[in-house]
């Protein structure tokens, strides 16, 4: 072996070791360790503020009454674990106020439907999200049939609006919230990128079936199964929402050429036509 060769081979062989030292000791992203932050959501008449300590919460929601003065206020306290990007609650205190004039009432609820669930950390640029992703795409008649799933919800948001505000637990607050647009498909993690569609889907009923008769409570809300003429190779998947001017249809079913949704609005059946339109994106 010539004295060039071996001279080769050696530069080589210390690049090669130069190179793998650096990728072993380079930084790699990691998810960040959720401890001594505060996160906010809010609602229609209503405010969420979440504290997450060392391994302990504290939340904090309160809510207005449309049409009187009566307040509702609920504090719940207790653990969480981070288990990679994912995070679990386990409430351990939990009470509720209801103010009524100069009354209060104060119980013990047994869920907090904000915490129920496992969260994902979503990272959008400086923002750090909590996003709820439960395997569940429906939630139980008759209080509502939306998806659960957080990404779901933000890319039917963008899909119908053409943008969505992040609409989750995040470290942002009030118009400090980063929006998300049409082009924001890279903020998705990518089993989800899908949801998001570059091109309208128009779709017609073209069968429906009564699920119930409607509720004590709830009477007119009658739920309904209805089957589109749009599937799979439109680009339609489950948990997608298409919208007319009047109400939602939500899939829960997909096949090729055609799905099926849900169906729950007042009056189900003065919007139940057949020849009716309903869209997976924003209406012009």
């Amino acid at each position: 072996m010539n004295t060039s060769y071996k001279i080769s081979l050696l530069t080589l062989a210390l690049l090669s070791t130069i190179l793998l030292s650096s990728y072993l000791l380079s930084p790699k992203k990691k998810n960040p360790i959720l401890k001594n932050t505060t996160f906010h959501l809010g609602g229609f008449n209503s405010s969420f503020q979440l504290e997450l300590e060392e391994n302990t919460f504290k939340y904090f929601a309160r809510s207005l009454s449309c049409t009187s003065k009566a307040e509702h206020i609920t504090e719940v306290e207790g653990t969480f674990k981070q288990e990679n990007n994912r995070i679990y609650f386990t409430p351990t205190k939990k009470i509720t106020k209801d103010y009524q004039d100069s009354s209060v009432t104060v119980y013990n609820p047994k869920k907090v439907y904000q915490l129920n669930g496992i969260f994902e950390i979503w990272l959008i640029d400086s923002t750090i999200a909590l996003i709820q992703v439960d395997p569940e795409i429906l939630l139980e008649y008759p209080t509502d049939i939306a998806p659960k799933n957080g990404y779901t919800i933000a890319a039917n948001n963008i899909n119908r609006n053409g943008r969505t505000s992040i609409g989750a637990w995040s470290t942002c607050k009030g118009r400090d919230c980063q929006i998300l647009d049409i082009s924001s498909k890279s903020y998705f993690p990518k089993p989800w990128r899908d949801y998001i569609l570059e091109d309208p889907i128009e779709a017609k009923i073209i069968d429906t079936e009564a699920l119930s008769s409607g509720h004590k409570l709830f009477s007119p809300y009658i739920k309904y199964s209805v089957t589109i003429d749009k599937g799979s190779d439109q680009g339609l998947k489950k948990g997608m929402r298409l919208t007319s001017d009047q109400a939602n249809i939500y899939l829960y079913q997909i096949d090729k050429n055609s799905s099926k949704g849900y169906f729950h609005y007042h009056n189900a059946k003065e919007y139940l036509k057949k020849d009716m339109t309903y869209y997976s994106k924003r209406e012009l």
